[in-house]
């Protein structure tokens, strides 16, 4: 449990109320931290305090330049406070799809609004400034990088495996980058059944960016995915289209490079059950390629 640091609380409370109470509400292994504020008279607001100025700065530009067209319900943004990383939301009604106790039927119409948003957020048309970019060439230096850190907790024999698919990376020559979100998954989808039918949201937009769309796939692939072949047809039914072979061997690379990156930063920040997660995903990709 983690206590909000007194700058914080104040700076919420001189806005929204001195009565105001906070419980964490963020996640075991997350690097920003979320407090839930509570006034006497039963307003709820949600503050959260960015671990680094970047995720800051993209969760704004978010607000500001993709959120407005996202075809959902998104948290108000209530305040912005840059001097402490702070954003201040609005309480949207719903629990996140993960952990809801839902029937077969809505979870499924979940994970096809799910797919028509996640569409939609691809289909934004970004301002473009960058620079020639190589889809193939950032997916290799990505995947060395991961490699050089994680070589020391990796068996030889898995790391050999890993080595011998960074050729495959040129699949990815062509791929153009577009908005995403990035922390793509049942966790961020906020879902209510009301008489009107399902209410959808998505919260948490401190990651998005520019990137290829797989940043957006490859958090369900080894979880709610799964043994659930149900949920990834209804994402896909309401994404509009399903990968091509192609493209389920670049989403591949995409979570095996995820889970590259995961198991130092699991070392670093003393978490053996998160790195034994990307340690897991690893073997079973090695068993699928």
């Amino acid at each position: 449990m983690k206590t909000i640091p007194e700058p914080v609380a104040k700076a919420v409370r001189q806005q929204f109320g001195t009565d105001l109470q906070f419980a964490f509400a963020g996640w075991p292994h997350g690097q920003s931290l979320m407090w839930k504020a509570t006034g006497e008279g039963g307003r709820v607001v949600y503050a959260k305090v960015h671990a680094e100025p970047y995720l800051y700065e993209r969760h704004i530009a978010a607000f500001r330049d993709w959120v407005p067209q996202l075809p959902c319900s998104t948290p108000e943004l209530l305040l912005a406070d840059q001097e402490h990383l702070l954003m201040v939301f609005e309480q949207l009604d719903g629990v996140p799809l993960e952990t809801a106790f839902v029937s077969q039927q809505t979870e499924l119409e979940a994970y096809r609004i799910a797919g028509r948003v996640a569409k939609a957020f691809h289909d934004i048309e970004p301002e473009r400034t960058e620079k020639v970019w190589s889809a193939a060439n950032a997916a290799r230096s990505r995947m060395e990088r991961f490699i050089t850190m994680s070589e020391d907790t990796l068996d030889p024999e898995l790391l050999s495996w890993v080595k011998a698919v960074l050729p495959e990376t040129e699949l990815f020559r062509g791929e153009q980058r577009v908005p995403c979100h990035r922390d793509y998954s049942p966790r961020n989808w906020l879902v209510s059944d009301t008489s009107g039918g399902l209410q959808w949201s998505l919260i948490d937009f401190e990651r998005a960016r520019l990137d290829l769309k797989y940043a957006d796939f490859q958090r369900m692939w080894p979880d709610a995915w799964k043994g659930r072949p149900d949920r990834r047809a209804a994402f896909f039914e309401g994404y509009g289209v399903d990968l091509s072979s192609d493209e389920e061997k670049r989403l591949k690379i995409t979570v095996l490079a995820n889970c590259l990156g995961t198991i130092p930063w699991a070392v670093a920040n003393n978490d053996p059950a998160f790195g034994q997660w990307a340690l897991d995903t690893l073997k079973e990709l090695r068993e699928k390629w």
